[in-house]
């Protein structure tokens, strides 16, 4: 019977095809194991059947695999890989010999899977003993029990594991960022490290708390240095003495050098910051820089802690994150450093980062004699030639990177101008890797035999928006004129699937929304007798649903995130912001609502943080305020005319919203185990669509994760003086995630005292836990007779409700007091959210103060209920003599709110 993980082996040759496709710039070598269906295990073909060693008539023993070799007769029903065959007993704590591997199986790759038996609490490592032109690269499938992953603070803890230089059994595994209960890596995590005399690189494996069973699924191989394609990308260096990873490149002419990120082209290490220094002290030199790769998170929030920047002595030249395209620069040196740095922050699932890679090639610089002839040369030239005027301004691209040009030897910043939006046409296909928007024209002169066929081919997990903004279809039948979206279906008998077909003579609606294709390979088949009478336009753009959410039906920007859509990513995080590229699909004259929901899965929550903004025009006409009882729009225009941010919840209850210049108050955090909404609005009244600057602008940053829901325990209380504490619980697996609601509802009083102890600041941060505190008041129901609905009944007593702020505390906060008055006609409400790795404690006091005979309360109720009557039927008699009987109605109404 094959074990979980023996099954995820054989899924991983099944899928091991389409991986490299997984992310455009991580590469790894395709290990390709001897697994047959039926087998045992990756090196055991059958458990009996074969001779055992000196006894060939004995065929008890495991029939092994090519490359494999029998275990001893304690383990003859096993086997290993050749070379490792002193593991069969306990895969753990072993040396790996490329020489001795290589030799006896005949490959240099393998697996590694320690032993079933395996529990924490443990320590383990595999060491990899290889020759100097080798590098050793791991692929990590799947991990079990090893140390949890703590998402606020991203890192592991009570374990994890490492791929570090030596064995050092006391090291730090909470910098690791390999660890989880039950994680699964599609595409898998891929490390590299480079084998030198003193350095043979280590896996090590620890787990601190006990366990019933933990294990692993990985995937070893000797690279050689020169590989092309996984090989060692740096050339020219030499490491700096007593430095993790800084780098000297003094001699970089000729052959030029190259500089790659630690670890590439696989997944770089976590919180590092290395310089890569360019030439030699008080040297002046020129210098080329070309950034042939670069893929770092991208975001706002990781911008600050991913990036690469270029430094010409002290002062920053530039600073780069996220991905792009291939980017040069230019420097000279009057004698400061030149130097590159690399920080890195947190690196979290999904590992498809693996930081950049450059040429850089160096010449000595120009004599200041010689720069000072040619530009006397340049001025005499331009008296005599005068320039012609200069072009009109170009539209600059919001995303485009920054570079640098050589003016007359003055070296100036610059952004690159915007590459205009490319149109495809008839024949053509569309490489989603490189073209993520454009648009679709059927052209008349690149038809084949009266068809125009366009393919769109994404990456893994795209999906594709198209909009037709014109479509023709004036002549003939739907045998002769029609237009086809279809995707890829191997189940169907043409293998394709027709998605959407319209035919001429059928009446075209022009679409408000693109239409939705859940499909990463998608046909566009246009046929036509008359090519000049029928014709079709468009527009397209491809959405990646791992990084960007699902897009949904009718609409041009509402997105669905499933927390729990891809099972290998329990850990799934990412960022929502203003929408973009809708300009393409003609959104430009009308406002613009975006719905962004956020839904959970089984045993999961996750937290929403707003980070940054920036202003609208409408930005002056609206206030955002926050207390105790969430963020509020405060605004004298209608809401429809200005740029706006909404929260709800799960059953659609409005928990915040933001407008105007809000950045001062962020961030904004938000948490759940349910399903959130985000709604987005920009209103079109009183500024254009296309100037991207005059509209509201966020980002928020979400990150859902396995967790455990705390118990909220008693939640209403009616005494006039009590306790609520909650103690601190800590962990051993999921973090925690408490959303609880307390009501506090005394006996009629004047006054409450109130103590409220929150979690010191060394268990939890100001982003772990929140407390917010506000009453309430219930204004008197209806007293119409008329109770046929509900539903109505309900909503008027929700709107009736008036809440007022009392305060808001967090994490670290310090122990606070407050006093609340005219208890005797409020409720208190306390809500307490959290998602930590340690459920943190907190302690609420209260005491009422100067109580209200309750007999007294109910006469006023009475006689202001009997007044209330009266004054009722007189209007519904149409009598005009009310003066007396509503002043007296007011007065005693005064009179009980005294009270």
């Amino acid at each position: 019977m094959m074990d979980s993980l023996t099954v995820l082996s054989i899924q991983v040759w099944l899928v091991i095809a389409y991986c490299s496709f997984c992310s455009p710039q991580l590469s790894y070598t395709h290990i390709s194991l001897p697994f047959q269906p039926g087998q045992v295990d990756t090196w055991t073909v059958q458990s009996t059947g074969c001779s055992c060693q000196g006894s060939s008539l004995d065929l008890s023993c495991a029939c092994c695999a090519k490359g494999g070799c029998n275990c001893d007769m304690s383990n003859k029903h096993r086997c290993v890989q050749c070379g490792l065959e002193s593991s069969c007993g306990n895969v753990c704590n072993i040396t790996l010999s490329s020489q001795d591997i290589i030799e006896r199986s005949g490959r240099s790759t393998g697996e590694l899977k320690p032993s079933a038996d395996l529990r924490g609490p443990t320590f383990c490592w595999f060491r990899f003993a290889g020759s100097s032109d080798e590098r050793v690269e791991i692929h990590i499938y799947r991990i079990l029990r090893i140390g949890i992953y703590d998402p606020v603070h991203s890192r592991c803890a009570g374990g994890g594991m490492m791929f570090s230089r030596t064995v050092d059994s006391v090291a730090d595994f909470s910098t690791a960022f390999i660890c989880g209960e039950n994680e699964r890596f599609s595409p898998p995590l891929v490390l590299f490290h480079d084998i030198h005399e003193s350095n043979t690189p280590v896996l090590m494996l620890k787990i601190d708390g006990p366990t019933d069973r933990s294990q692993f699924l990985a995937h070893y191989s000797f690279t050689k240095k020169n590989s092309k394609l996984t090989g060692q990308k740096n050339k020219g260096g030499k490491n700096v003495v007593n430095t993790d990873c800084d780098v000297e490149y003094s001699d970089c002419e000729g052959g030029g050098c190259r500089i790659a990120s630690p670890g590439h082209p696989g997944v770089y290490p976590q919180n590092l910051e290395c310089r890569y220094y360019i030439g030699k002290h008080n040297t002046k030199i020129r210098v080329w820089i070309k950034l042939l790769k670069l893929n770092l998170p991208r975001g706002s929030r990781s911008c600050e802690s991913n990036y690469l920047a270029i430094y010409k002595g002290g002062e920053e030249v530039d600073q780069l994150c996220g991905d792009g395209d291939v980017t040069e620069f230019e420097l000279e040196s009057d004698g400061s450093r030149i130097y590159m740095l690399f920080r890195t922050g947190a690196v979290v699932s999904p590992f498809l980062y693996n930081g950049f890679l450059a040429e850089v090639q160096t010449k000595p610089a120009v004599p200041d004699s010689t720069v000072e002839n040619r530009r006397e040369l340049v001025h005499a030239s331009q008296r005599e030639n005068p320039p012609p005027p200069p072009p009109p301004p170009t539209v600059q691209s919001t995303d485009s990177k920054p570079g640098f040009i050589n003016d007359g030897y003055v070296l100036k910043s610059m952004i690159n101008p915007e590459r205009e939006v490319r149109v495809f046409g008839c024949n053509e296909e569309v490489q989603g890797e490189r073209e993520r928007v454009g648009k679709v024209s059927s052209t008349p002169n690149l038809f084949h035999m009266n068809k125009c066929s366009i393919v769109f081919r994404g990456a893994e997990r795209d999906v594709l928006l198209i909009k037709f903004t014109k479509l023709e279809l004036r002549d003939g039948s739907c045998a002769s004129t029609s237009l086809k979206i279809s995707v890829q279906d191997p189940q169907s008998q043409s293998g394709v699937r027709v998605v959407q077909e319209i035919c001429a003579g059928n009446k075209v609606d022009r679409p408000r929304f693109p239409l939705v294709v859940n499909s990463s390979l998608v046909f566009l088949d246009f046929k036509t007798d008359d090519k000049s009478r029928n014709s079709f336009q468009g527009a397209f753009k491809f959405q990646n649903v791992l990084t960007d959410g699902h897009p949904q039906s009718n609409s041009s920007c509402d997105i669905r995130i499933l927390g729990d859509f891809f099972p290998f990513l329990p850990k799934l995080q990412g960022i929502i912001s203003t929408p973009n590229d809708l300009d393409i699909f003609g959104v430009n004259q009308n406002s613009v609502d975006c719905d962004y929901s956020l839904e959970t899965g089984a045993n999961q929550s996750f937290i929403l943080s707003i980070s940054s903004s920036s202003p609208s025009q409408s930005s002056p006409l609206c206030l955002t305020g926050c207390d105790g009882t969430g963020c509020r729009c405060n605004t004298r225009s209608k809401m429809s005319e200005i740029d706006y941010i909404q929260i709800y919840s799960s059953t659609d209850r409005e928990l915040g919203c933001l407008c105007g210049n809000f950045q001062k108050i962020l961030p904004v955090i938000y948490r759940s185990d349910k399903k959130l909404k985000l709604k987005y609005h920009h209103s079109a009244k009183n500024q254009s669509y296309y100037s991207l600057d005059d509209r509201l602008k966020f980002s928020a940053q979400y990150k859902f994760t396995k967790s455990s829901s705390v118990s909220c325990g008693k939640t209403n209380f009616s005494d006039k003086k009590g306790v609520i504490y909650r103690p601190v619980l800590k962990s051993a697996h999921l973090p925690f995630f408490e959303d609880c609601e307390y009501i506090i509802q005394p006996p009629p009083h004047r006054l409450m005292h109130l103590e409220v102890v929150p979690p010191p600041s060394a268990t939890v941060s100001c982003g772990d836990w929140e407390m917010n505190l506000w009453t309430e008041i219930r204004n008197q129901p209806s007293r119409n007779k008329d109770t046929s609905s509900v539903k109505q009944s309900e909503q008027s007593r929700e709107y009736g409700r008036v809440k007022e702020n009392v305060g808001r505390l967090c994490g670290g906060s310090r122990h606070t007091s407050f006093s609340i008055v005219d208890m005797f006609r409020k409720e208190l409400h306390i809500r307490v959210s959290s998602i930590s790795l340690h459920r943190a404690g907190f302690k609420v006091t209260w005491v009422s103060d100067s109580p209200i005979p309750i007999d007294i309360i109910n006469n006023r109720k009475q006689e202001l209920d009997g007044m209330t009557d009266r004054l009722a039927d007189k209007i519904t008699n149409g009598s005009t003599d009310m003066t007396v009987p509503l002043v007296n109605c007011v007065l005693l109404l005064l009179i009980t709110i005294i009270l």
